[in-house]
């Protein structure tokens, strides 16, 4: 495998059309400040195009894909500004803010380094992978850019699509309307954006308890504040770590799953068995067993949940920002290790679930901290990600993405859930220590063929 870094052709911007947006602040609501200071969500997109040439897709691909980037922009113009914080602001201490010829910067690359490799299931290291996501640097201690966009060709073999995103602008649900939308305008060539969903800025859409913006506001002035005393450069533990981080993909296929299904249904689990259920107790039960934690310790997992539908009155799907409950689960090692740990870590995930109803929002502000906490201190399981987002269906004119990375999840050591490629399922992204990502591989198969065979 060739192993020269990228190079970098070009660093630009892209803004909305001139004087299509009026200059606008928006206010940051409760969900959004709590988003603010979890990691950028850095997704890669790998696009196969067997006779692709540098030459070939700057002069005749990379024109359309910043016009289209541009005319989407417009309609997702708080992606091409900033957050500001503004202590003495009667509209909020944090706010969007656009201006007329704000941008996003916009990376082209190229590179020799195998497609075919950084584009597999198999275990990668994170630094491969890091190359081929763009910064999104503070302007400043009180300005906050939202996105970062970078194309890097690999010649003759495909180009990669890498974005950064501030969670703190939007939750998958929003970044993958805008993905969308800007994809089917580039294949279609269209003069004015071909939206996925409109998006709606109205802050009155998004009813909540007063209380949770006071909450997560002081947690929002905290969190700034400790990271304006943390040194910015990465620490040698931090680097030593990372070096032996990996990422790696696992599928379910829909037949898999009805199966595991059927397997924890015999038990007649008293809960609602998902699609989503099935996936994170599978993947819980394989990490548990592949970290060989002690049987009587806690194993936690986490992940948000999209409070949209669940509120009354509902959240409109096109309404821009995070609108996010948090789910918390705890199990002892020793109930998810056992022979019938499948159905047990089903029956719990299930039970949290469906407990939720309504009342998504109680205590979410405490839940975001103790997630926080739990991160920090006992490295839970976090998911993220959603079947439904189906992130593989952007296709700008090159045919749909044969991969789609989270490379983000090198954070936390967290799972990421999406589609399957084709014909239903379930993708399943993970990061790990490279040992750890070994015994989890050998888990994972093990655990479906004895689970299956066992009918």
């Amino acid at each position: 495998m060739a192993s020269s870094p990228i190079k970098v052709l070009e660093q630009s911007t892209v803004s909305p059309p001139n004087s299509s947006v009026p200059e606008t602040s928006i206010p940051l609501s409760f969900s959004d400040l709590m988003c603010l200071n979890v990691n950028n969500v850095e997704r890669i997109f790998f696009y196969s195009i067997p006779a692709i040439s540098t030459s070939h897709f700057v002069k005749h691909l990379l024109p359309s894909l910043k016009t289209s980037l541009s005319l989407t922009l417009q309609h997702f113009f708080p992606l091409a500004g900033h957050v500001i914080f503004s202590p003495n602001s009667d509209g909020g201490k944090f706010q969007y803010q656009y201006k007329d010829g704000d941008s996003i910067s916009f990376t082209v690359a190229e590179s020799d380094r195998d497609f075919t490799h950084l584009a597999r299931d198999d275990a990668r290291s994170v630094i491969e992978l890091e190359s081929l996501v763009p910064a999104l640097a503070a302007v400043s201690a009180d300005t906050t850019p939202l996105m970062a966009v970078q194309v890097t060709v690999f010649l003759s073999q495909g180009v990669c699509l890498g974005l950064t995103i501030n969670h703190g602008a939007c939750y998958g649900t929003i970044a993958a309307n805008f993905l969308k939308s800007w994809a089917a305008t580039c294949k279609s060539g269209a003069t004015s954006a071909v939206l996925s969903t409109t998006p709606l800025f109205d802050r009155s859409l998004f009813v909540y308890p007063k209380e949770l913006y006071s909450h997560s506001l002081e947690f929002a002035v905290k969190s700034r504040k400790l990271r304006s005393v943390t040194p910015s450069s990465r620490t040698t533990e931090h680097d030593a770590a990372k070096t032996d981080m990996v990422i790696a993909s696992f599928w379910l296929t829909r037949d898999q799953i009805v199966k595991l299904k059927r397997w924890i249904s015999e038990k007649k689990v008293g809960v609602h068995c998902s699609t989503f259920v099935v996936a994170c107790a599978y993947v819980w039960t394989c990490q548990v067993r592949a970290r060989g934690l002690p049987r009587n310790q806690v194993a936690w997992l986490g992940f948000p949940v999209n409070a949209r539908g669940r509120l009354r009155p509902a959240v409109p799907e096109g309404y821009f920002g995070n609108c996010l409950g948090i789910c918390l689960s705890k199990a002892e090692v020793g109930e998810l290790v056992k022979e019938d740990g499948l159905r047990a870590a089903a029956e719990i995930l299930g039970r949290v679930i469906d407990g939720l109803g309504d009342g998504v929002l109680r205590d979410v502000v405490d839940a975001w901290v103790e997630m926080g906490k739990k991160v920090k201190d006992e490295r839970p399981l976090l998911v993220s990600g959603s079947p439904g987002f189906r992130f593989y269906d952007s296709d700008f004119g090159w045919g749909r993405p044969v991969k789609v990375e989270v490379v983000s999840l090198k954070n936390t050591g967290a799972m990421s859930i999406s589609e399957g490629k084709e014909g239903g399922g379930i993708g399943i992204g993970l990061a790990a220590p490279k040992m750890e990502m070994e015994r989890f591989s050998f888990e994972f198969a093990q655990g479906l063929h004895q689970l299956l065979h066992s009918f």
